[in-house]
């Protein structure tokens, strides 16, 4: 029984509203330095959570209309959880950047600590060069001259002074390299402490924007809980008649299963109950919000037959031979049918105007009853269903859908 069927409960004044919704405005656009990525980013992302925001409240405007509004949710939550993984993807990108630059940065004070090190000991070394030449005062080439013994003995010293002086030299020169080096790797060691200082604002950007997706993911679950909650009671009388009905069924084959077989039932072979073979609902999972809760759909909620559309009045037939036991009703399946066939298998037809046929024998093909809309329903439609051995089979795997 198709939620699309059972809107005779809601006023038609919501379905007006739903269908003067207007569509949510876009987000304006954020301007931005074309070369600043991070301002498109962040822009992207707040006109995203607008535009979900947007749609958000144009749902809650238009709740009458609630198997298309929680289909609307279900796309929404689609995209923020997509948005949500996303995020989590880039916070994800951006610690791992974080962590690289911290490491460079680390490495980058080692080194400078070494080059600081290195730069201390040469200062010392020359420092203590010049004390000793303005303790000992400064030679030159004339008292060489006359200290020397020999040409060779003051060929010696001069070489061995000039050795000196050219050490001094290089000591000075390294000693300058060494600090324009030590300052570049300064610069260096801020840029990299700017370039974090960036990627940290950038992930607070991000979380924030995360928690503004979770916030809005948290506004659509009330939603579509306020939605659900508008079918809860539907659905509770529609889980009560197929209770029932699963009662019925289980009491049946238990008297009939052998009889049904005696008269040519429980082939496994059956008929298309009507002449049309339009489906408006097929068998399984469903996110109509009337169907009875199924736990092991991912949807919540589960068909247990399929809808079958026709003109109202129009002859339905036994899908097999078998028992036949009729059961008026004024809720859920409205009147219905049950034809126990044998071997385990017995058929189930709702929401009928009235019956052809009272309890007992009814041969393949032969009508059981008319097409209507009696029950959860707001359109002549049959709700077919096959079962075996107390358990639900798409009719499709039999009719040939």
């Amino acid at each position: 029984m198709s939620l699309r069927k059972r809107f005779l409960l809601l006023p038609a004044v919501f379905l007006l509203a739903a269908s003067m919704a207007v569509a949510p405005a876009p987000a304006a656009a954020v301007d931005c330095d074309p070369y600043d990525p991070l301002c498109s980013e962040i822009g992207d992302a707040k006109a995203q959570a607008a535009d979900v925001q947007a749609q958000l409240d144009d749902v809650r405007r238009n709740l009458a209309n609630a198997q298309a509004a929680i289909r609307r949710l279900d796309a929404i939550l689609q995209q923020l959880q997509n948005q949500e993984r996303d995020i989590q993807a880039k916070i994800a990108a951006t610690q791992g950047q974080i962590d690289d630059l911290a490491r460079q940065i680390r490495f980058k004070e080692a080194e400078i600590a070494r080059q600081e090190a290195h730069i201390q000991v040469r200062e010392q070394y020359l420092d203590q060069r010049v004390r000793a030449m303005d303790k000992h005062g400064r030679l030159d080439y004339l008292e060489l001259f006359v200290t020397s013994k020999d040409f060779n003995q003051l060929l010696d010293r001069v070489l061995i002074m000039q050795d000196v002086v050219r050490s001094d030299q290089q000591a000075l020169a390294q000693l300058k390299n060494d600090r324009a080096a030590l300052t570049g790797l300064r610069d260096q060691l801020n840029g990299k402490k700017k370039d974090q200082e960036a990627l940290l604002a950038r992930q607070r950007d991000q979380k924030a924007q995360l928690d503004a997706v979770v916030a809005q993911e948290n506004q659509a679950l009330a939603i579509q809980r306020q939605l659900e909650a508008q079918f809860d009671e539907q659905r509770k009388q529609l889980e009560q008649a197929l209770a029932v009905a699963n009662a019925q069924v289980a009491y049946l084959q238990k008297q009939y299963d052998l009889a049904a077989q005696m008269l040519g039932g429980g082939t496994g072979q059956f008929l298309w109950p009507i002449g049309t073979r339009y489906i408006t609902q097929p068998f399984g999972c469903t996110d109509l919000l009337g169907e009875p809760y199924w736990p092991t759909c991912a949807t919540r909620h589960f068909h247990t037959g399929i809808d079958l559309a026709g003109p109202y009045g129009a002859a339905i037939r036994a899908a097999d031979a078998g028992i036949a036991n009729v059961f008026p009703g004024g809720y859920g399946y409205g009147n219905y049918v049950i034809i126990v066939h044998g071997n385990g298998y017995s058929t189930l037809y709702g929401h009928m105007s009235g019956f052809a046929i009272g309890n007992g024998p009814v041969a393949r093909g032969q009508v059981i009853g008319y097409e209507g809309s009696t029950g959860y329903s707001t359109g002549p439609h049959l709700h077919f269903e096959i079962r075996y051995n107390d358990n639900y089979i798409n009719p499709c795997l039999y009719l040939g859908c």
